[in-house]
């Protein structure tokens, strides 16, 4: 995949292999450079380019920023998204198989062309896909219900905290006025007829 495509729609299925630094001319300037593959691809045809030459493509510059400042810092290459093995459709094999295609997330895996999916000839990828793409949306629907349940524990607390204003509020007016406060039980008495 060239950085000179027309068509963008998949620059997102961009996956770096690695960085490096190469000097140019008199040895004394450095340049970074990066070579990657699209995600899903079993041969494997890369792309390198500097990295300074990546960073004017921006959308493939958004692809290749969280692994090139990794990369900077000395850390391992960011996983985008929920790792697979912590979904619960997966399985270790087909883990490893989409590994090898830098297939690494379950947002990768439902972001997947069909097309990079069918060439790995395996069965059921596509339903695999579908499962990725449910269990996204079933999160986000959860996040959805999980604020909106936060939302009311934190109005019930406050109703709670009211109610014990109110009542401290009624015994301290019940004790000003020098009146005893009546116990639940003599409130439900009923009331004797005068006969």
């Amino acid at each position: 995949m060239s950085a000179t495509l027309d068509d963008r729609r998949d620059v997102a299925a961009i996956h770096p292999l690695r960085f490096w630094v190469e000097y140019e001319g008199d040895a004394a300037t450095p340049a970074d450079w990066v070579e990657w593959v699209k995600k899903g691809d079993q041969f494997a045809a890369t792309t390198g380019e500097k990295v300074s030459r990546a960073k004017r493509d921006k959308p493939v510059w958004d692809a290749l920023q969280p692994y090139y400042e990794a990369w900077q810092r000395g850390q391992a290459a960011p996983i985008n998204g929920m790792p697979l093995d912590a979904a619960p459709f997966m399985t270790k094999p087909l883990i490893e198989v989409l590994a090898r295609v830098h297939i690494r997330s379950v947002e990768d895996l439902a972001a997947a062309e069909d097309a990079a999916l069918a060439k790995l000839n395996i069965p059921g990828m596509r339903a695999t896909q579908a499962k990725a793409k449910a269990f996204l949306d079933a999160q986000k629907n959860l996040s959805g219900v999980a604020s909106e349940l936060a939302t009311l524990r934190a109005m019930v607390e406050q109703q709670r905290a009211e109610m014990v204003e109110m009542a401290q509020s009624r015994d301290t007016l019940a004790a000003e006025s020098g009146r005893r406060r009546r116990t639940r039980e003599e409130v439900m008495q009923p009331a004797s007829v005068a006969e």
